[in-house]
Order: structure tokens, then C-alpha cells, then sequence
């Protein structure tokens, strides 16, 4: 064969293996048995979502009683399995772990030793949950040893060595220092200290001198120079200063593992850090190398801890190191809530953040805004769950929850959308939707065998489901649930790319409480729910500088009576709210027969008669009986 020829051949083949490993693979049916999944189809896109529910005493392999799975190039992610409704899955031990299952869940009756992280110890000496009828019960709890340590001590001109900033460590951790370079730490005995009883033994004094090179490997095994030997507690704990055991190298050294190709990745160049200091010092340092740096006197690094660690990835910094002013605060954490990051991942002294709870949450107190105060944070919101949230929605036969996965906490005004499984049609175009309403859901759908799956809208497409079945704001905000929130999505399994994003103007503003009923290359129509009424024009509209023109809003129109709580006398309400639109009449039961209240919403208060007779109302001889307060004050009428 000549050489053009076979230049010829390889020129054919490369392109098909090219293509193929390009190329992403569709999903088969899932072979879920015991259950069944909405949409149910032969073949799904890359990418596609099915959502799946289990047969009765059977419950889905994941938290919730429905669950999806996304095809990610020809296999389902995570595999969609029925288990009993008995077993249990897994759980997080805050500051604990344990021995995962392989299956992923657990039967019942079974035990689970938990062992807890370094510095936290079992409280009450319990060390094992056990799962007990579909749920975990005597699930340890971790606490903070008394006898674990805190910061190791600051020391100028040095850093710690194999170990990065933690809040706790365990007794009889052992952390190493090392001076930058030109210092020298005076005494052999005293570049490593101890965790004994929940105090750090004294650390290094560095001196100008020749310069660090006297320390050991952080984590090689080998005890340091000079009689530096752990003194032991009799309490244990682990060796704190390198990998446990594993294989390290020097600290900054990057010596590449075997078998990588020194081509694939780039090296660093030294830190452009001011004001601070690296160790270990040099020009240039290998892909994955990592230094560790600390700051000068009323300085610190730009995370948490008053030394840090940056590992070169690839010609890069990660992350960057950086000095802040000591009075300055690292970005933190807020439990079941978020804020507006800075740019520079810090914030400077008596700057201050608002923070915004996560749907179902609200400010404990009303205080929505934390301030940093001389380098730490003060009056920090706390988010707390609504009282008017909900959590699982009701389980129904033979339907699952589209367009949502399970979450713990719903929050007030939330919708969500069934779907019965193929073969079966919900009863009533007006209950394919609950909504969440002063923490109870509304009631769903049942669904009978007919002729199936045809009864409902896509999830989150941003149309309100057939049957007029808006959702009532009870005015405390809330997320529409049943979507991601006014952004584009598919119908769920379609694996068709979404179609609702101009190329122009971006994503749909969302509105409360309304939705896009209308959509053109250059504008949208808006509409509320069916308890709500338009102000504003309905048609937005993208400009010429590429951002859509202000959409309007929904305003509540409607009064809300909680048979719970109402000061209306005899009322016979079975159970659930009820809701009565703005200017419209409701005849409400009394106790006993042939006799009604008439209420009336007006301007977001109701006006409500005695108990009268039928005849009485219709010859319109039955007196009001009184006022309610505004609407905000649902369920003191």
C-alpha cells in the first residue's frame, strides 16, 4: 500500500472516531419495576428527565415518595429503583460519617455505627442509628470535644506546613511550622505543637537566620529533629500534619506523579502576593504544586484562618492569594439562606449584607441584615421555616409531581403539578394543582383509569394548567414551585432544547403570581392567576438595548375565611380555606339546616350576614352581621 493511499484511509477513518466520541448517547427505557415513570417512552433524548413513583409498600431509593432521574449519555443518573417502604436511606450526620451501603439504602431494622469527625466526640456515648420502620431513629449526635483545639497560635514569619485552616482539632493533633524564608525557628524542640487537653503547646519563636531549611516533610511519618516526640493524652487522636499515612511530597515541591505527560499542564510563576509571605519561595512551581502563605501584622488572608494554602492548577492560582486588612470579613455561610456575594470574595469593616432566605424560610425577628465588625460578623440573620410553609405534598395513586424534585420545605403560595401515569386521567380539569396555603396543601387529584397522561400541561412552561386553576396569594410572597421559576424549561422527558429565550433580551422576567401566556420573536403577554389582577400593561416588550421593558404586577384580589380561626360563629366548613374573590358572594353553611351566612369581598374585607334562612337571603332580609379586618389578617374574621 502506498503512503498516499493509506493517508487517504486514515483521512476517512479519523473523522467517524472523531464524531463518535463526540457524539452523546440516547437513554433505553428505564427497567424500573414496581413502580412507574411519567413520560413512559421507548427511547429519551441525552439529557431527558423522567419522573417515577413507586407501587403501594414501595417508596423510590432517594428521599421523597416521587423522584427523577436525567439520561446522561445513554445511562440514567441515578438509577430510578423501587425499595421497601420500610427500608430507609441514607443520612447526614452533621460532623459524623459512617460506612456507606453499596446499595445506597438501608433495610429496616438495620444498624449504622457512626464514627465522628476529628475534635467531636458521640454525645451520650451513642454511637449507633438504627433504621425503624422507614426512618432513622437514635441517630447519633457529634458535639465538639472539650478536650479539641481551636486556632493553632500565630506566629510571625511562619506558617503551618500540610494542613490547612479548620476550625477544630482533635487532641493530641500535631501541626508543624515553618519560617520563611531568611528566618530560622529558634530551638529544635519547638517547631511542632500539640493539642493537650484542649491547649496548644508554645509554637516557634523565627529569628533572621539562614532560613527553614530545617524542618520535616508535613505528614511523612517521620518524627522531627531533636526529641520532638508526641506526648500522648491516653485519649488517642489522630496525626495531624500530612495525609494520614498516604504518600506526600515536600510542601511546594509539585514533583509530578508517574506516568503524567509534563506537556498536558502548564506551571505556575511565583504569587504576585504583597504584603505577605510564601513558603516555599521560588520562581516557578509544577502543576498541582501547593505553597501556603500568611500576612503581615493587621493583615490576613482572604479566607478563613490566619495562614492559607493556593495550589497551582494548570498556569493558575487557586485561589489567588491575597491579604485584606485584619478589621475585614471572609464571605460566611447562612443556613437556609443567600445573599449578594462581593466581587472580591471579602467585605471591608462596618460593611453590611442583606440576606435573603431560601423559599419556605423567613428572618427570625424580622433581621435581615448581618455587619462586619473588627474582622468577624455580627447580627446574623437567622432563617427560620415559615409557619405557613409546607412540606411533602399528598401522595396520590398512580401520579407523580412533575417539574419539581423533592425538597423538605415548600414554601407559602407554592404550586405544584401531578401527572397521572400513562393509562390513567385525573378526575376534574381543576385539580391537577395543589397549592400551598397557611401550611397545608390543597387538595390533588385522583386519578382513574382512562385514557391517560394527556391531562396536564408541561411543567414550568409558564402556562397556567386547564380548569382555572390559579393560585391564591395569601400576601406572604412565596416562588411559584412547578418550574425554575419564570426561566425557560422543557417538557419534562421531551429532551427538547427550550424555545422561550430571545436572542436579544435574554430570559423572561418572571412575574408573582401571573405567568407568559403569549410569546412573539419581540414581546410577551402576561396574565394573572385567576385570584389576582393586572396592573400595568400586559405586554413587555424587548428594546433596541437589549433588556426587556418593565413587566407588570399581579395584586391580590380575593379574602381568605380559616374555619380554624374565624370569629364567624356556627360556621359548617369540613375543612380547608376558603377563598372568596374580590366582589363576588359566597353562601357559607351554618350549623344548622337551611340556613347560610352571605360573605362578601370588598377591597380585601369581607361583609358577612347572620345565619338566615334560604328564603330570607333571597328576598334579601338578612342583616349584616359585621366587618373583617384587611386582608393581611387572614383568619381573624
Amino acid at each position: 500500500m502506498s503512503v498516499g493511499y493509506l493517508g487517504f484511509v486514515l483521512l476517512l477513518w479519523f473523522p467517524g472516531v472523531l464524531h463518535a466520541h463526540n457524539e452523546t448517547q440516547n437513554c433505553t427505557a428505564s427497567s424500573l419495576s414496581q413502580g412507574y415513570v411519567v413520560p413512559e417512552q421507548k427511547t429519551y433524548l441525552h439529557e431527558a428527565t423522567l419522573t417515577y413513583a413507586c407501587d403501594n409498600g414501595l417508596k423510590p431509593a432517594v428521599e421523597g415518595w416521587w423522584a427523577t432521574s436525567k439520561c446522561q449519555n445513554g445511562k440514567w443518573s441515578p438509577d430510578p429503583q423501587c425499595i421497601d417502604e420500610k427500608a430507609c436511606v441514607s443520612l447526614t450526620i452533621p460532623n459524623g460519617n459512617y460506612d456507606a451501603s453499596t446499595d445506597g439504602w438501608y433495610g429496616d431494622r438495620d444498624k449504622i455505627r457512626v464514627k465522628c469527625d476529628e475534635g467531636y466526640e458521640h454525645k451520650d456515648h451513642d454511637a449507633a442509628a438504627q433504621c425503624s420502620d422507614g426512618a432513622w431513629v437514635s441517630v447519633p449526635i457529634c458535639e465538639r470535644s472539650t478536650e479539641s483545639c481551636g486556632d493553632p497560635p500565630k506566629k510571625k514569619h511562619a506558617v503551618i506546613i500540610g494542613k490547612g485552616y479548620q476550625e477544630v482539632f482533635a487532641a493530641s493533633s500535631k501541626l508543624q511550622y515553618k519560617c520563611e524564608d531568611g528566618y530560622t525557628a529558634e530551638g529544635a524542640d519547638t517547631k511542632t505543637i500539640f493539642c493537650i487537653l484542649g491547649n496548644w503547646t508554645e509554637g516557634p519563636t523565627c529569628k533572621v537566620g539562614t532560613g527553614g531549611r530545617h524542618t520535616t516533610s508535613a505528614g511523612s511519618g517521620v518524627q522531627p529533629a531533636g526529641g520532638d516526640r508526641i506526648p500522648d493524652t491516653g485519649h488517642g487522636g489522630a496525626t495531624v500534619g500530612g495525609t494520614d499515612g498516604g504518600d506526600t511530597t515536600s510542601a511546594g515541591s509539585g514533583r509530578q506523579p508517574a506516568g503524567r505527560a509534563h506537556n498536558e499542564t502548564q506551571n505556575c510563576t511565583a504569587s504576585s502576593l504583597s504584603q505577605g509571605y510564601v513558603v516555599p519561595e521560588q520562581k516557578t512551581y509544577l502543576h498541582e504544586a501547593t505553597l501556603t502563605y500568611a500576612c503581615d501584622n493587621g493583615l490576613k488572608p482572604a479566607v478563613e484562618g490566619w495562614w492559607a494554602t493556593s495550589k497551582c492548577q494548570n498556569g493558575k492560582w487557586s485561589p489567588d492569594p491575597q491579604c485584606i486588612d485584619e478589621k475585614a470579613c471572609v464571605s460566611l455561610t447562612i443556613p437556609n439562606g443567600n445573599y449578594d456575594a462581593s466581587t472580591d470574595g471579602w467585605y471591608g469593616d462596618r460593611d453590611k449584607i442583606r440576606v435573603k432566605c431560601d423559599e419556605g424560610y423567613e428572618h427570625k425577628d424580622h433581621d435581615a441584615t448581618a455587619q462586619c465588625s473588627d474582622g468577624a460578623w455580627v447580627s446574623v440573620p437567622i432563617c427560620e421555616r415559615s409557619t405557613e410553609s409546607c412540606g411533602d405534598p399528598p401522595k396520590k395513586k398512580h401520579a407523580v409531581i412533575i417539574g419539581k424534585g423533592y425538597q423538605e420545605v415548600f414554601a407559602a403560595s407554592s404550586k405544584l403539578q401531578y401527572k397521572c401515569e400513562d393509562g390513567y386521567t385525573a378526575e376534574g380539569a381543576d385539580t391537577k394543582t395543589i397549592f400551598c396555603i397557611l401550611g397545608n396543601w390543597t387538595e390533588g387529584p385522583t386519578c382513574k383509569v382512562g385514557t391517560g397522561g394527556g391531562d396536564t400541561t408541561s411543567a414550568g412552561s409558564g402556562i397556567q394548567p386547564a380548569g382555572g386553576d390559579r393560585i391564591p396569594d395569601t400576601g406572604h410572597g412565596g416562588a411559584t414551585v412547578g418550574g425554575t421559576g419564570g426561566g425557560d424549561t422543557t417538557s419534562a422527558g421531551s429532551g427538547i432544547q427550550p424555545a422561550g429565550r430571545d436572542a436579544n433580551c435574554g430570559k423572561h422576567p418572571s412575574l408573582l403570581n401571573g405567568d407568559v401566556v403569549e410569546v412573539s420573536r419581540t414581546s410577551l403577554k402576561y396574565e394573572c392567576n385567576g385570584f389576582y389582577t393586572l396592573e400595568g400593561p400586559d405586554i413587555v416588550t424587548c428594546q433596541s438595548n437589549g433588556k426587556w421593558t418593565e413587566p407588570p404586577s399581579c395584586k391580590a384580589a380575593f379574602c381568605v375565611i380559616d374555619p380554624a380561626q374565624t370569629r364567624m360563629a356556627n360556621l359548617k366548613i369540613s375543612q380547608g380555606l376558603v377563598y372568596v374573590k374580590e366582589g363576588l358572594n359566597k353562601y357559607i353553611p351554618c350549623r344548622w339546616p337551611d340556613s347560610f351566612r352571605l360573605v362578601q369581598c370588598i377591597n380585601g374585607r369581607i361583609s358577612y350576614t347572620y345565619c338566615c334562612s334560604g328564603n330570607d337571603h333571597y328576598y334579601r332580609s338578612c342583616p349584616v352581621e359585621g366587618w373583617t379586618e384587611n386582608r393581611s389578617t387572614v383568619g381573624s374574621i
